[in-house]
């Protein structure tokens, strides 16, 4: 008969839901959400019941904790024979990319952005109709500055513009 304990591989999940650890072979699941204090997790964190060769198996490192606190359990884990096993993406669920505004995009929307009554969607509608966009309002801020300090240099019209 063997008196060795079998490790365990454990679930801890920061706001995030047990279906997330489904395909990582855990034998328990832990979820804290950030509605938990600091002590109730510390607390919740000795509860584990790790043991030497013990694997805490979170989506990533960060729902552990962050900056010091990260490092203090990553050293009682070191302390106790426990590994860590990220299994979730390096960095992060992927955003979007946001693409920029070319620079014939900039030049149309300048036609329009210092107007009074010309709606981001109304500008969008005209960089549409030439093949550009649609732009987020903090796109064209970026490219042309605050509504209020930019003046259109020429009123706006249905004929085609410039490099059209």
């Amino acid at each position: 008969m063997n008196n060795e304990l079998k490790t365990e591989r454990i679930a801890y999940g920061y706001n995030r839901g047990d279906r997330v650890f489904d395909r990582h072979n855990v034998d328990r699941v832990f979820l804290d959400t950030s509605q938990t204090k600091r002590v109730q997790r510390y607390e919740m964190m000795h509860k584990l019941g790790l043991r030497r060769g013990d694997v805490v198996v979170v989506w990533h490192e960060r729902d552990l904790g962050r900056g010091m606190e990260l490092k203090q359990i990553r050293e009682h884990f070191a302390a106790l024979g426990v590994t860590i096993e990220a299994v979730g993406t390096p960095n992060g669920p992927k955003k979007a990319t946001v693409r920029g505004m070319s620079d014939k995009a900039v030049a149309i929307a300048k036609h329009f952005w210092g107007l009074p009554g010309c709606s981001i969607d109304f500008i969008n509608d005209q960089l549409e109709r030439h093949g550009h966009g649609p732009f987020t309002r903090q796109q064209m801020i970026f490219k042309m500055g605050n509504r209020g300090t930019y003046k259109a240099r020429t009123p706006p019209t249905d004929e085609p513009l410039e490099g059209d």
